[in-house]
């Protein structure tokens, strides 16, 4: 009997869209584990079940179908992942449930989600604060990063250049100057507590506030978090709506001037064609990146942590860097796959040949 055919699930409980399920084809770089796995019979089913952050999941499907066309199993049984797109403040939430930890702002799980076996986030950020949360004994397996995207501050184009990009390189402390100046950039945030990219720029503000040093540094960061805290959003669709949708003066006054977002947010966002562009300001000092950890959760049993092992090899490949880029992600080591639409001032990747970048978005 060839490997069984994977389910389809709709989100991992509520997130909004369904990654196709399979199992992936692992290349010659993965030869141990493709030979351990791979076979054309096998018989029976090891069901792994994988939550994967919503904007790495096509990339995740691609590379699954890609397995499942080859036929897979562990030591002559089938193997049957399913892939799940899953927002990970969801995830999190299950996963603190199910280890006794206490998440700020995440809320209670449902009682209908059930923790997968392997999660991919957009951050690393959520296992530790799963760890400092109180699952003291949460010790997941793996925990590389398969994926990246830089954190930004995302501003609308007219605004961006009145501040001098993509020209000029700006750092947080210039960016804070402008939030507590007397015409203040309306600022605005997805809640930190729920969303990686908010906590990032959240911390890299923080910092900038406390560097300024004697007696207007607690100004300055109280200023900042009000700021923040007037427009915020629960829901990164709801932040991305409050960009201006004209470039009239008024409108670029009255909307949201400027928020820490993804690169991939800024690509994605821009590739729509929106009456007003966002520039993506990588400022200085970088704030933590989302890097998409591979996270095998606690307690899954020895065939499924093997299936385990030859899916995250699938996932280091250099052809899965250009599925990455597809989706507008980078691969772990901030290098760019084929195909990868830079926005206007990105940073050359990361030990890569600066010449040979793709044009940038304009």
């Amino acid at each position: 009997m060839s490997a069984g055919r994977h389910r389809m699930r709709s989100g991992f409980h509520g997130a909004a869209a369904a990654a196709a399920v399979g199992v992936l084809v692992v290349t010659a770089g993965g030869w141990v584990g493709y030979r351990q796995l791979a076979g054309q019979d096998c018989s029976g089913k090891i069901e792994l079940s994988v939550a994967v952050a919503n904007e790495i999941a096509p990339a995740v499907d691609q590379a699954a179908t890609e397995w499942e066309e080859k036929g897979a199993a562990v030591e002559g049984t089938c193997i049957d992942v399913t892939v799940s797109a899953a927002d990970p403040v969801e995830v999190a939430a299950v996963v603190a449930a199910k280890h006794g930890a206490t998440l700020a702002g995440v809320g209670q799980a449902s009682g209908t989600a059930v923790s997968p076996d392997v999660w991919i986030p957009d951050s690393s950020t959520w296992l530790l604060r799963l760890k400092t949360g109180g699952a003291a004994a949460f010790e997941p397996g793996n925990g590389a990063s398969i994926a990246s995207s830089p954190v930004v501050v995302a501003m609308p184009e007219p605004i961006a250049a009145r501040l001098g990009w993509p020209q000029k390189e700006l750092d947080w402390t210039q960016l804070l100057a402008r939030v507590n100046s007397d015409r203040p950039l309306r600022t605005g945030i997805v809640e930190p507590t729920r969303d990686a990219a908010g906590l990032s720029g959240l911390l890299s503000l923080m910092t900038a506030a406390s560097s300024t040093g004697g007696a207007t540094a607690e100004q300055d960061r109280v200023g900042a978090l009000r700021a923040l805290a007037s427009g915020a959003s629960a829901l990164r669709q709801d932040l991305l709506a409050k960009f201006p949708t004209s470039t009239d003066n008024t409108t670029l006054a009255s909307a949201l001037g400027a928020a820490a977002l993804s690169e991939e947010d800024v690509i994605q966002y821009n590739a729509r064609k929106p009456p007003v562009p966002l520039a993506a300001l990588y400022l200085k000092p970088a704030p933590l990146p989302l890097d998409y950890p591979y996270a095998v959760l606690p307690g899954i049993d020895p065939a499924k942590a093997s299936a385990a092992r030859v899916l995250f090899e699938a996932l280091t490949t250099s052809s899965f860097k250009d599925k990455l880029a597809a989706q507008s992600l980078r691969g772990p080591d901030g290098n760019w796959g084929s195909g990868f639409a830079a926005p206007q001032g990105a940073p050359s990747p990361a030990g890569g040949d600066a010449s040979a970048a793709p044009p940038p978005q304009g």
